[in-house]
């Protein structure tokens, strides 16, 4: 397997794209999140509402100017009404604070002013703070370095189910990183991810059945599990793909993707009845 990034090179990557702003802000100020009271308001009458302490409001205003959504894009501006409902009590509002400090997007770049951000949005249990918390204590960036924090900080996210999370406990257990490495452990992190669907979490199951290394040497259920991760746009796994295609038989290769098609259709099914349940959840 390709060795693991070293977590202080991956950082930078991390955080700039663990939460796009642009999305943050549609899933923070829509209709839905503001419980329709405000689809279709204007500027003036979002300000209004804003005034009398919407946070709703502050958030939609944030993301009209952040976008330039109906008015010449603001960054300054933008910053100012989400800084508003940051300090009103938002969790989102400040877990996009601490986006704005990291990349430079209406404020200097401040990894610490990040970092304090970040800190208050995963007081109020955003899963997404808590494992940038966790890159960041990793790689002392922005706070002292502290594996067993970065490592503390991971497992607060992945106990709320963010997968990404969930592979970063594995790959600490693999390398000793915060805590004592233990093989078996950080296997399982990475199946319990690799079981939601995570694509990096099923690449490196896929990789370790395709090897042997930690979990029986299957071909064919590596090339389910590299297959899934491929369709998730983890690009390793398309190469990888190829390899372990070559050591498997056209008879193979065709029951292993009927495996995938009926994860296809069970999803399909759960899709039906649940719109959030659409990704097949392959078992590794």
């Amino acid at each position: 397997m390709r060795k693991l990034f070293p977590l202080k090179k991956l950082l930078p990557y991390l955080l700039l794209c663990l939460l796009p702003v642009a999305p943050a802000f549609a899933a923070a100020a829509s209709p839905a999140a503001a419980a329709g009271s405000l689809h279709g308001k204007t500027v003036p009458e979002l300000k209004a509402a804003a005034a009398k302490g919407m946070i709703s409001a502050m958030m939609s205003l944030g993301n009209i100017y952040f976008t330039g959504d109906g008015v010449p894009r603001n960054l300054p501006e933008a910053v100012r009404w989400t800084r508003m409902a940051a300090d009103a009590g938002s969790p989102k509002a400040q877990l996009i604070m601490g986006t704005f400090y990291v990349s430079g997007k209406g404020v200097d770049k401040d990894m610490k002013q990040a970092a304090a951000w970040f800190k208050k949005a995963a007081a109020g249990k955003e899963t997404s703070a808590m494992y940038t918390l966790g890159n960041m204590y990793q790689s002392g960036i922005g706070v002292p370095k502290d594996a067993k924090k970065g490592f503390d900080w991971f497992r607060k996210a992945a106990d709320a189910g963010h997968t990404k999370a969930m592979v970063a406990i594995g790959i600490c257990y693999e390398r000793g990183l915060g805590v004592k490495a233990n093989e078996k452990k950080s296997i399982n992190w990475i199946l319990k991810a690799a079981q939601q669907g995570d694509p990096e979490a099923l690449y490196i199951a896929g990789y370790k059945h395709y090897t042997g290394q930690g979990l029986s040497k299957d071909p064919v259920k590596a090339y389910q599990l590299l297959y899934m991760a491929a369709l998730r746009g983890y690009r390793d796994a398309y190469s990888l793909m190829q390899v372990v295609t070559n050591d498997l038989k056209p008879e193979q290769v065709k029951a292993a993707e009927a495996q995938i098609k009926q994860w296809q259709a069970e999803a399909a099914t759960e899709a039906a009845e649940d719109p959030l349940k659409a990704a097949p959840k392959p078992q590794p």
